[in-house]
């Protein structure tokens, strides 16, 4: 017996096990609406029969020329149900820092203020009401206001909602302002200054790719020997700040390759011989003259982080910033600035000389070239001086030669 492939508007139940162990049966619809845009709607229930109960009503609002996705707007489910719904089905999806961030905003913030009301009444008053209150810091507001734009367009996809309750575009748009925190870069001088200052530092070689690459932190306490090769870097993880442990870059184009100078090549040459040396000592400390057994993860065991600490653990993030970032700036007279700025300055310095904004893009790893002329939009005057001068070397004197040419009286043909 041949079975018929299930149509638009026939609906499925099927069972649905989450990664703690607990089972559902979830009712799902996808229908067509009527200016043609795909629709999807889906209920959770503990049974099968429930789910079967729920998608039977469904097809009778369809077939009634109802819409399902309003049919139970003022019963739909409150947005702390919904929310934690969709938590849990975006962990799978999402990195662990950006889940962190869904999960206070929700826990601390967006549930406390919009938990016991149903979806659709998530409207311009509440919204407004959110976005007026001081208490709450403004870069935290515009945060949660994006995450609870991301949790009402899926519930949009689950046929939930048909819009959006609350304004997003028009003159009536909920916005909120925030004074974009000001980029702070080193120029030439103060990065060679920071280089004086690194000379003969354990991380010397650290802070010299951090200025050579834009490499992000959480990259450079990931990178491995392995992903080196003899003039380039292969970018393709990042260190999880708290947990310490590997996890893709931030985007698909995070996962890049980044060409080094011969110099920086020869500075983590001098970087591995030192660690090599550093393991040697630490071994005949600690396993022939020492009584006590090397710890786990120690030098002792086979690894291959470029950057780790002095037991061959993973260099902690918030250490690195606030005890070995912090000491290198005060011995090289600088100004504080974040770790982060470093790559900021590595950007400005390409970009001052002329070097393609695609070109830059690609080195940082961002997702598309507008992320990176919106955020260094600011330099490309500069850049354009740089072009020119670069132009004028490669062609000046030809021109200037025509520019003679032009001046003489034409010749008599």
């Amino acid at each position: 017996m041949v079975r018929r492939r299930a149509r638009r508007g026939d609906g499925t139940i099927y069972q649905r096990t989450y990664p703690s162990g607990r089972a559902v049966w979830i009712a799902e619809l996808r229908w067509t609406a009527d200016d043609g845009a795909p629709m999807r709607r889906l209920a959770e229930r503990k049974t099968q029969r429930e789910a079967a109960r729920v998608l039977s009503q469904w097809r009778l609002d369809l077939a009634a020329g109802k819409n399902p996705a309003v049919a139970r707007a003022s019963h739909g489910p409150l947005f702390a149900v919904y929310a934690a719904e969709w938590l849990q089905r975006r962990q799978l999806e999402i990195g662990a820092n950006t889940f962190r961030q869904y999960e206070g905003n929700l826990r601390l913030h967006l549930v406390p203020r919009f938990g016991r009301r149903p979806l659709r009444a998530v409207n311009d008053d509440a919204v407004a009401a959110f976005i007026g209150d001081e208490e709450v810091g403004a870069t935290t507001r515009r945060q949660c206001l994006v995450t609870l734009k991301t949790i009402l367009t899926d519930a949009i996809s689950d046929g939930l909602l048909e819009t959006i309750p609350f304004h997003t575009q028009g003159r009536r748009r909920l916005r909120l302002r925030v004074e974009r925190r000001e980029m702070r870069v080193l120029d030439e001088e103060q990065q060679r200054a920071l280089l004086v200052a690194a000379r003969g530092d354990r991380l010397e070689a650290l802070w010299i790719l951090a200025l050579t690459t834009g490499m992000r932190q959480g990259e450079l306490l990931a990178f491995r020997w392995s992903a080196l090769r003899d003039a380039h870097v292969i970018v393709q993880a990042r260190l999880d700040a708290r947990t310490r442990t590997r996890a893709q870059t931030k985007s698909r184009a995070g996962t890049r390759r980044i060409d080094l100078d011969e110099a920086t090549v020869a500075a983590l040459k001098s970087h591995r011989a030192r660690m090599l040396a550093e393991r040697t000592e630490y071994e005949r400390f600690v396993v022939r003259d020492g009584t006590q057994p090397p710890p786990a993860g120690s030098l002792c065991r086979p690894h291959d982080l470029i950057f780790a600490n002095q037991v061959g653990k993973p260099i902690s993030a918030t250490n690195l910033t606030k005890r070995e970032f912090r000491a290198l700036l005060e011995r090289a007279g600088l100004p504080p600035i974040r770790f982060h700025d470093l790559r900021h300055s590595h950007a400005t310095l390409l970009l001052s000389h002329g070097v393609s904004v695609r070109v830059v893009q690609e080195r940082l790893g961002h997702a598309d070239v507008q992320t990176t002329l919106s955020t260094y939009g600011h330099v490309l005057p500069t850049a354009q001086q740089a072009a020119i001068a670069q132009v004028s070397a490669a062609l000046g004197e030809a021109i200037r030669q025509n520019g003679k040419s032009l001046a003489a009286p034409a010749a008599r043909r």
